[in-house]
């Protein structure tokens, strides 16, 4: 047999050898990647049961829940949207439930207000928004109160109106209230069932306030003029 024809079967062997250390290697890369996703997903799935415990005060927002939360569960991903961080939630104590159940027993305290959802892709991500029906309650109310204040201050005014707050709420509330102090013109800003309650409130005290003498003098009367006999 010449030399060349003995030296061909080498190379062809050796070849051989290569191709399958090289199959070999990219199958047990590949598998090593598998086994990494595999170990991520279950991590960020375990995140979402793991057991904790809250004690969260009225009036925090969802933002600060959140963090709260992030701070007992390393390894939650939450996506909140703007509007929903700044939602404000009533008094929160939960003893060592799982960490899904403390986020998603937000949208029952805020009756639906919150929405929370999951990514349908391994569930691993939580998004958090506000819900948009709700979005559109929100309305603007303007109340002259130019008289009412010519019998109560500014202070007993908005005392009253923290005290109904108060009671529809509990210490929660994203109800925003400026006065025009050149018109007296009261602006409101909330849910319909708020200003509602606002106007409800204002509506009373200007009774209490409708027969007494106004700065001038007259019962009742913005200015002190009297009506005139008929």
């Amino acid at each position: 047999m010449s030399r060349s024809h003995r030296i061909f079967p080498i190379l062809t062997a050796a070849v051989a050898i290569l191709l399958a250390l090289q199959l070999t290697a990219r199958a047990q890369e590949s598998g090593d990647q598998t086994s990494e996703a595999d170990d991520y997903s279950s991590q960020e799935t375990s995140s979402l049961k793991q057991r904790v415990s809250v004690d969260s005060p009225a009036g925090i927002t969802v933002g600060e829940y959140i963090d709260n939360l992030r701070g007992k569960t390393p390894g939650l991903n939450i996506i909140t949207s703007e509007s929903a961080n700044s939602f404000r939630l009533p008094k929160i104590q939960l003893q060592k439930v799982a960490a899904e159940s403390a986020l998603f027993c937000l949208e029952q305290l805020s009756n639906r207000k919150i929405l929370i959802e999951q990514d349908e892709i391994g569930e691993s991500i939580v998004y958090i928004k506000l819900n948009d029906q709700y979005r559109s309650d929100i309305v603007v109310h303007v109340m002259n109160i130019e008289h009412l204040l010519s019998h109560k201050s500014e202070k007993q005014l908005l005392s009253a109106i923290e005290i109904g707050l108060e009671m529809m709420n509990g210490n929660s509330t994203d109800v925003q209230l400026k006065l025009h102090s050149e018109s007296k013109l009261l602006f409101a800003k909330g849910e319909h069932r708020e200003v509602n309650l606002i106007e409800n409130i204002i509506d009373e005290m200007r009774k209490s306030v409708r027969q007494l003498p106004s700065k001038n003098g007259a019962p009742g009367i913005p200015g002190g003029t009297a009506p005139s006999a008929k």
